[in-house]
C-alpha cells in the first residue's frame, strides 16, 4: 500500500528487510504535491525500522503493549492534526 507494489515486487518480504530508499513511497508523492504527511503507528511491520517512514513529515512508532493501548497513538495523531 505504501509503495503501490506487492512485497515480491518491492523485495521486502522478510522482517529483517527494509524498503529500498529509491522506491517512491505514497507519502513522498503526497508531500511533493504540497500535502502535509504524518503517520502514527502501533509498530509491527510498518515501523520506521523497515523504511515506512520515508516521505513522511512526521512518523511516530508506538508500542500499544508498552503504552497500555491505542490512546497514546490517538492523542499524538489528534495533536498533530490540530496543529
Amino acid at each position: 500500500l505504501f509503495t503501490s507494489l506487492l512485497p515480491f515486487d518491492h523485495h521486502t518480504r522478510w522482517s529483517w528487510m527494509r524498503i529500498h530508499p529509491e522506491r517512491l513511497m505514497l507519502a513522498e508523492s503526497f508531500r511533493n504535491a504540497g500535502y502535509r504527511t504524518a503517520a502514527f503507528t502501533g509498530g509491527g511491520y510498518v515501523a520506521s525500522t523497515y523504511g515506512f517512514d520515508q516521505g513522511f513529515e512526521r512518523y511516530e512508532d508506538h508500542d500499544e503493549m508498552l503504552e497500555g493501548g491505542p490512546e497514546g497513538i490517538a492523542r499524538s495523531a489528534l495533536s498533530w492534526a490540530r496543529w
